[in-house]
C-alpha cells in the first residue's frame, strides 16, 4: 500500500533528525518526527488504512493518536505505526479500524509546542513516545525540502 501525507498542501518545517540551537539550548536531542506547518483545527487524514492502537495525553506531545497500518517494502508488506502529535481534537478510539485518508483528528498546539502543528512520528512499534523512531519520510510519497 502506498501511503499519503496526513495534510495538503504539505509544508514540512522541521525535518527528523535536525538538531537545531534551539533543541539543544533547551536540551533536546535529534528531532523525533516530521512537523507541518498547519493552523489548529486543520483535518488530520490517516496515512495508510489499519487500526487506532493508542490515543492519550502527553505533557511533552500533547494529545496523541497512534495508528498501525501496513506499508509495501520492496516485495512484502511491513506493519508501521504513526503517532500524530500536538493535537486539538481527536475523532477516533483505540481499536476502531480506520481508512486510508479518513480524518482522525485535528491539529493543535497541546503539550511543549512551539506554535500549531502536526508532529508525526513513524516506527515499527506502538508507544513511539518512549520507543525508537524512523523518518516518516522513508514511508511517504517524496516531497522538496524547502
Amino acid at each position: 500500500m502506498t501511503l499519503l501525507h496526513p495534510v495538503s498542501p504539505i509544508h514540512i518545517t522541521d525535518h527528523f533528525g535536525t538538531h537545531s540551537e534551539q533543541r539543544k539550548a533547551m536540551g533536546l536531542g535529534p528531532h523525533r518526527g516530521l512537523d507541518y506547518a498547519v493552523p489548529v483545527g486543520t483535518p488530520l487524514k490517516a496515512v495508510g488504512s489499519g487500526t487506532i492502537v493508542r490515543v492519550y495525553e502527553s505533557g511533552i506531545l500533547g494529545h496523541v493518536v497512534e495508528l498501525r497500518t501496513t506499508v509495501a517494502f520492496e516485495d512484502r508488506i511491513i506493519i508501521r505505526h504513526f503517532a500524530y502529535c500536538h493535537l486539538d481534537k481527536t475523532e477516533v478510539k483505540v481499536g476502531q479500524k480506520i481508512k486510508q485518508g479518513q480524518i482522525i483528528a485535528h491539529s493543535g498546539n497541546t503539550g511543549a509546542s512551539s506554535g500549531p502543528h502536526l508532529h508525526l512520528m513513524a516506527g515499527i512499534t506502538e508507544n513511539l513516545a518512549t520507543m525508537p523512531v524512523e523518518d516518516p519520510l522513508k514511508w511517504l510519497p517524496k516531497v522538496g525540502k524547502k
